[in-house]
C-alpha cells in the first residue's frame, strides 16, 4: 500500500495544484481507474492490477 501513495503521489501530484477539495478527489478518482485497469506493474509480471487479480480468480 506504501508504494502505491508513493506513486500516486509521483505520478499524480507532482507539480499540481488544486483550486478545491473536490478538484483533488476527482483527480484521485481518476488516478485509482487508471492505476487498476491500464498502469503495468512489473511486480505483477507485466499485467494491470485488474488483469492480476482476474488471473488469480481463475486459478482457484
Amino acid at each position: 500500500m506504501e508504494s502505491f501513495f508513493a506513486v500516486l503521489k509521483t505520478e499524480c501530484f507532482h507539480g499540481q495544484s488544486f483550486t478545491d477539495a473536490k478538484a483533488l478527489r476527482a483527480t484521485i478518482d481518476e488516478y485509482i481507474g487508471y492505476y487498476n485497469t491500464k498502469r503495468i506493474s512489473t511486480a505483477l509480471g507485466g499485467l494491470t492490477p485488474l488483469q492480476c487479480r482476474g488471473k488469480h480468480a481463475q486459478a482457484t
